[in-house]
């Protein structure tokens, strides 16, 4: 008898994709119940043929082989917008669940991957792409039904939050920092997406279509190593690296900009890595999610449990022993 098991792939296997491996491994048994299936990594996608990979997975290196497999679900773990585009594109057209964190291809094709999606019946899961293990996105659209958001406050950059953090606490300069940020893995070999505020607003477009239905009008990004090096804050203060949207009229903005803040302010205490989202509403004043923002585990978990979610809204509860 043909054994009832969800059959995955993953595009990629570097940090996210090996934390998926091991997510998946690690908790095996749970997810199995969870999604009422045995579960199997079927194959790995990589570029590279030559590096020494460890483990018992099936690694593919050609395209045209990987997506000939049969596969329940696809996990794509890679960066930018092409190929990641494509391969989400091609799975969806099949009918097949796509789980990614990249919000660089979300922040630019997303709108027409759930188009793509609703057309052949399937669904592209997107929670973990703004606010690593925080579940932003399902939280909005629980909380839709009643509430208004007006505005969007958010430390979503683990590496820039953790620079202003360390500088406020060592003193010395801002760049030396970045420099030893990237010893510690925490900072990319080029730091610019981060401290330029590009990763900050393709993760604010993500959350102002779910939040506002619509992407920004008027984007603005301010980078923050010239703003630290000017700007010194008196006691009490603390500079933030803040992604907010908001709307001005009928225009809505959205902006990646150093600030200095308050200690009413919400996201005053938030140091280190950790990442936090201020959401300001019509009933509940504004409600604060706090969490890890970014990492091997955090993002694969934020991933598994966007796909477990989907699971459990579409599929009938079957018994995880049936088929076997």
């Amino acid at each position: 008898m043909t054994r009832n098991v969800y059959r995955i792939g993953i595009i990629g296997y570097g940090t996210v994709g090996k934390g998926i491996v091991n997510v998946l491994e690690e908790q095996k048994e749970r997810i199995a119940s969870l999604v009422s299936r045995e579960i199997e990594v079927e194959y790995v996608l990589v570029k590279d043929r030559l590096k020494k990979r460890e483990g018992d997975l099936s690694f593919v290196y050609d395209w045209d082989a990987f997506k000939r497999s049969s596969f329940d679900v696809v996990f794509e773990c890679i960066v930018g917008v092409e190929p990641a585009v494509s391969y989400a594109t091609y799975f969806l057209e099949q009918g097949i669940p796509v789980i990614t964190a990249n919000k660089e291809m979300f922040a630019k094709k997303g709108k027409a991957l759930r188009e793509v999606a609703s057309e052949y019946g399937t669904s592209i899961r997107y929670e973990a792409t703004t606010g690593g293990a925080i579940p932003i996105i399902r939280s909005i659209n629980e909380l839709l039904h009643i509430q208004t958001f007006t505005r969007i406050d958010g430390i979503v950059n683990g590496t820039t939050n953790y620079l202003v953090t360390t500088l406020r606490k060592e003193g010395g300069d801002f760049f030396e920092h970045v420099k030893k940020a990237q010893e510690k893995g925490y900072a990319e070999a080029d730091p610019s997406f981060d401290i330029d505020g590009w990763d900050a607003l393709f993760k604010l477009r993500i959350m102002c279509e779910s939040v506002f239905g619509k992407s920004p009008d008027k984007e603005t990004r301010i980078p923050l190593g010239p703003f630290v090096q000017q700007v010194k804050p008196k006691e009490g203060e603390r500079i933030r690296y803040i992604a907010s949207a908001y709307f001005e009229e009928d225009v809505l903005h959205a902006v990646i900009a150093p600030k200095v803040i308050l200690p009413e302010h919400p996201l005053f205490g938030v140091d280190g890595v950790t990442n936090a989202i201020a959401l300001t509403t019509t009933y509940s004043d504004v409600l604060t999610f706090t969490g890890p923002g970014a990492g091997s585990y955090p993002t694969a978990s934020a991933m598994v449990d966007d796909w477990i979610s989907y699971v459990k809204l579409v599929k009938p509860v079957v018994p995880a022993s049936a088929g076997r």
